[in-house]
């Protein structure tokens, strides 16, 4: 449920109106105690010498007393309560008398700016709900430590005799603190306003890198570890907006720059990877003129099969007869190194053999060479230097089969065509047809940019 915001704002209200009146409690009751201990230093100071006085007063007439006893037995009712009456006026006097000193010292104490110090503390307020310490630092640092110093002044003062009291300067470090927390409130309303607005147009601006990210890297097999790192990224995003809507738009603000340095750190090695693969085309190209050469001279056919197009290109007598769409290994991109890593070897093979429906699950294959003698050298390099873990096995039985059609790539290497394109191809081929494996034949290739 939705709390109004006046009634939110009513036991702050409360809580505010309670410490003035407890604050101004506070210093009449000093102010009193202070008066009352004065007083108390005068007639004590003065207590003596009266004393002394009226002694020597005794003295005098104490016979003039005796007869004026005397007197006062044979006056009337009357007389006795003229008497009565005159020294209760007397009393009234000195009542009033001690009354007005009292009222005329309190004239004389000065009173702190109460009202000053109020609006100090309800300014020094408003910059901490607006969070200050972070949209504007140093004034909200400089506003603490001026009302921490008016508040010691506050009790310095308060410690000294009431007719000494000079709140001169308190006065001047309320206003100090009032005044630097209103700017520093005005200059975290303006801070928050523009970051809300930044933090808006960054989220944009990331959600449109992501976009494009997956647009870009969706049919590449980059490694699992930056498919996660990408995903954090795009966790951070959603944690972003959300705290967005809670109007923490500092929190949002640090996730969004988490997610893009993220997003910009796995663009770049995706990048570079990519970049390093197409390196090779112009032997990639060279590899497919010599095949497509062979079949002219031969009048035969010959397979060129391009990873990154995914496509399988036949050829005969050197004349582009067939283009079909083929789905590879899971991690294609590369040479495959070992038994396995799903990864689509490349290179120039043969076909070894040919298996019918009643042979293979995938309803028709053509067998290559794989391994051949540059993949085996390359395989014995590797565990060499150390590459590959020793025990590792160059594995083998990679085919051209039926059974595609996923729109994936799902092979442990194989290379997969749908069972009427394999029907085709099956028919063309013939044991000894050569089979060109590569990554690329597109020399302007579009490198992916983040």
């Amino acid at each position: 449920m939705k709390i109004p915001v006046s009634t939110r704002f009513q036991p702050h209200a409360f809580r505010l109106i309670k410490k003035v009146f407890t604050l101004y409690c506070q210093c009449m009751g000093e102010r009193i105690r202070a008066v009352s201990l004065s007083v108390q230093k005068i007639l004590s100071g003065i207590k003596p010498t009266l004393s002394r006085f009226f002694r020597h007063l005794r003295q005098r007439r104490l016979s003039a007393a005796k007869r004026t006893a005397a007197a006062v037995k044979k006056l009337p009712s009357s007389g006795q309560e003229f008497l009565k009456s005159r020294a209760l006026f007397i009393c009234v006097l000195a009542v009033a008398a001690v009354s007005s000193l009292f009222a005329f010292l309190c004239t004389l104490c000065p009173s702190p700016p109460l009202k000053t110090i109020a609006q100090s503390r309800i300014a020094l307020h408003g910059a901490r709900q607006i969070r200050g310490e972070i949209f504007a630092p140093d004034l909200f640092r400089t506003a603490e430590r001026q009302w921490e110093t008016a508040l010691s002044e506050w009790r310095h003062q308060n410690h000294k005799w009431f007719l000494a009291r000079d709140y001169q300067k308190l006065y001047r470090l309320a206003v100090e603190t009032r005044d630097i927390a209103l700017r520093c409130k005005e200059k975290s309303a303006q801070t928050g306003d523009s970051l809300k607005t930044k933090t808006l147009a960054e989220t944009a601006v990331i959600e449109k890198k992501i976009k494009h990210f997956e647009s870009q890297v969706q049919a590449l097999p980059i490694p699992e570890s930056l498919r996660k790192s990408f995903v954090r990224a795009e966790l951070m995003v959603l944690e972003s907006k959300s705290a967005s809507a809670r109007q923490d738009f500092v929190r949002s603000a640090a996730l969004l720059k988490s997610a893009r340095t993220l997003l910009d750190q796995t663009g770049r090695e995706v990048t570079g990877r990519f970049r390093s693969y197409l390196s090779n085309v112009s032997d990639w190209q060279r590899l497919a003129e010599e095949t497509i050469a062979w079949s002219r001279e031969n009048r035969d056919a010959a397979i060129v099969v391009d990873k990154m197009a995914h496509q399988c290109r036949i050829y005969q007598e050197g004349n582009l007869i067939a283009e079909f769409p083929v789905e590879l290994g899971a991690n294609w991109m590369g040479h495959k190194k070992m038994r396995g890593d799903r990864a689509t070897p490349e290179g120039r093979y043969t076909v070894m053999g040919k298996k019918g429906d009643w042979d293979t699950p995938y309803h028709k294959a053509l067998e290559i060479n794989y391994p051949n003698e540059e993949d085996i050298l390359r395989f014995e390099e590797d565990l060499k230097i150390g590459r590959l873990p020793f025990g590792t096995d160059i594995g083998g039985s990679i085919q051209i089969h039926g059974g595609g059609g996923r729109e994936t790539d799902w092979t442990n290497g194989c290379i997969a065509l749908k069972n009427g394109d394999m029907d085709l191809v099956f028919e063309w081929a013939r044991i000894g047809t050569p089979v060109v494996i590569i990554g690329s034949l597109n020399s302007e290739a579009p490198p992916v940019r983040f």
